[in-house]
């Protein structure tokens, strides 16, 4: 019987931090994990990823990239979390270099009155696509805190005026998972 694996993951090198805590099947794969992974941090899917534990690379566009990869298609999760606290690294945008620290904080009987995946907390904003990795999103909160400036001006234009970096909406990312693990269960 499947089993439920509660994770952590924190996206490193960010002050205050970002994190989020969820719950996810242990049967699914890597593919998988990695779109959960996108609703619950709130990436836009735009930039190539990949998880690496253990000196392996484990990513979804083997074909594009040189080296020793492994398909993350055909490799579910309890392949390598095999027990709590186990931890690999979740990148996602090799230009940017956003490194997630994710951790197995709990493995649970599955509770079927629950849709998996399912996000229980959080905290933080995601960053913003594109904004130059972890150092040009401090620069950018750095220059946003400051004194009325052109270059507040125009990251206020580029960012929308409801970016809010302490923002976490859980309900959201719930019924957003929600609709992901239907399509998981339509395959």
């Amino acid at each position: 019987m499947p089993q439920i694996f509660q994770f952590k993951i924190i996206l490193k090198n960010i002050e205050p931090k970002i994190w989020r805590r969820f719950q996810v099947k242990d049967n699914i794969t890597f593919a998988d994990m990695h779109r959960i992974i996108l609703v619950v941090m709130g990436w836009d899917g735009s930039h190539l990823h990949q998880f690496v534990w253990n000196k392996h690379d484990y990513i979804g566009s083997v074909e594009h990239m040189p080296g020793d990869v492994e398909d993350e298609r055909k490799i579910s999760i309890n392949q390598i979390f095999k027990e709590i606290k186990t931890k690999l690294v979740y990148e996602y945008d090799f230009g940017d270099d956003w490194e997630h620290d994710l951790i197995l904080e709990e493995i649970l009987e599955d509770d079927r009155k629950i849709k998996y995946a399912y996000c229980l907390d959080g905290k933080n904003n995601c960053p913003p696509e594109d904004c130059g990795g972890p150092w040009g999103f401090a620069d950018m909160m750095d220059k946003l805190k400051s004194a009325d400036s052109e270059e507040k001006e125009e990251l206020l234009e580029w960012l929308g005026d409801d970016y809010d970096p302490s923002f976490f909406d859980l309900k959201k990312i719930n019924e957003e998972l929600l609709a992901l693990t239907k399509k998981f269960a339509g395959k």
